[in-house]
Protein backbone atom coordinates (compact mmCIF):
# COMPACT_ATOMS: atom_id res chain seq x y z
CA UNK A 1 0.00 0.00 0.00
CA UNK A 2 1.21 2.95 -0.76
CA UNK A 3 1.14 6.20 1.36
CA UNK A 4 0.58 10.08 0.34
CA UNK A 5 4.43 10.24 1.56
CA UNK A 6 6.05 8.18 -0.67
CA UNK A 7 4.58 10.55 -4.18
CA UNK A 8 6.21 13.58 -2.87
CA UNK A 9 6.84 16.39 -5.87
CA UNK A 10 10.48 16.97 -6.38
CA UNK A 11 11.08 20.58 -4.14
CA UNK A 12 13.92 22.98 -4.00
CA UNK A 13 13.64 22.65 -0.47
CA UNK A 14 14.37 19.40 1.56
CA UNK A 15 12.52 16.56 2.85
CA UNK A 16 13.29 15.45 6.05
CA UNK A 17 11.60 11.55 7.44
CA UNK A 18 10.95 11.16 10.96
CA UNK A 19 11.78 14.87 12.07
CA UNK A 20 11.06 14.86 15.47
CA UNK A 21 8.62 17.90 16.26
CA UNK A 22 10.01 18.81 19.43
CA UNK A 23 12.93 20.35 17.92
CA UNK A 24 10.77 22.80 16.58
CA UNK A 25 8.19 23.93 18.90
CA UNK A 26 9.19 26.12 21.98
CA UNK A 27 7.54 23.84 24.62
CA UNK A 28 9.60 20.98 23.03
CA UNK A 29 6.85 18.30 22.90
CA UNK A 30 6.20 16.18 20.20
CA UNK A 31 6.92 13.08 18.40
CA UNK A 32 8.37 12.39 14.57
CA UNK A 33 6.77 13.84 11.61
CA UNK A 34 5.76 11.15 9.09
CA UNK A 35 8.23 13.76 6.69
CA UNK A 36 8.80 17.66 7.19
CA UNK A 37 8.91 19.82 4.18
CA UNK A 38 11.42 22.81 4.66
CA UNK A 39 10.57 24.83 1.53
CA UNK A 40 13.33 26.79 -0.20
CA UNK A 41 10.94 29.98 -0.86
CA UNK A 42 7.59 30.69 -1.19
CA UNK A 43 7.21 29.79 -4.82
CA UNK A 44 8.59 26.38 -3.96
CA UNK A 45 5.73 26.19 -1.38
CA UNK A 46 3.61 27.14 -3.90
CA UNK A 47 4.57 24.22 -6.45
CA UNK A 48 4.36 21.53 -3.84
CA UNK A 49 1.06 22.31 -2.77
CA UNK A 50 -0.25 22.14 -6.14
CA UNK A 51 1.87 19.28 -7.13
CA UNK A 52 1.07 17.50 -3.55
CA UNK A 53 -1.15 13.83 -3.87
CA UNK A 54 -4.27 15.20 -2.45
CA UNK A 55 -4.90 12.68 0.62
CA UNK A 56 -1.68 14.39 1.76
CA UNK A 57 -2.29 16.09 5.16
CA UNK A 58 -0.54 19.37 5.55
CA UNK A 59 0.02 21.44 8.45
CA UNK A 60 2.17 25.05 9.22
CA UNK A 61 4.31 24.56 12.18
CA UNK A 62 6.44 27.70 13.82
CA UNK A 63 4.20 30.41 13.34
CA UNK A 64 2.00 31.85 15.46
CA UNK A 65 -2.50 30.70 14.51
CA UNK A 66 -5.01 32.68 16.02
CA UNK A 67 -7.19 30.99 17.26
CA UNK A 68 -4.43 28.58 18.74
CA UNK A 69 -5.08 25.11 16.27
CA UNK A 70 -5.30 22.26 18.06
CA UNK A 71 -4.29 20.12 14.96
CA UNK A 72 -1.07 21.68 15.13
CA UNK A 73 -0.55 20.63 19.04
CA UNK A 74 2.41 17.79 19.27
CA UNK A 75 2.00 14.80 21.46
CA UNK A 76 4.22 12.02 21.84
CA UNK A 77 2.37 9.63 18.65
CA UNK A 78 3.69 10.03 15.16
CA UNK A 79 2.09 12.58 13.10
CA UNK A 80 1.03 11.23 9.74
CA UNK A 81 1.13 13.88 7.20
CA UNK A 82 3.59 16.63 6.10
CA UNK A 83 3.89 19.56 8.32
CA UNK A 84 5.88 22.48 6.76
CA UNK A 85 8.25 24.30 8.25
CA UNK A 86 9.40 27.82 7.28
CA UNK A 87 12.79 28.99 7.63
CA UNK A 88 13.76 32.02 9.46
Amino acid sequence: MTRPCDALPPVRGSYTPDAPLKDLVWFRAGGPAEILFRPADAEDLATFLAAKPADLRVSVIGVRLEPADPTTAASRAPWCGCPVRWAR
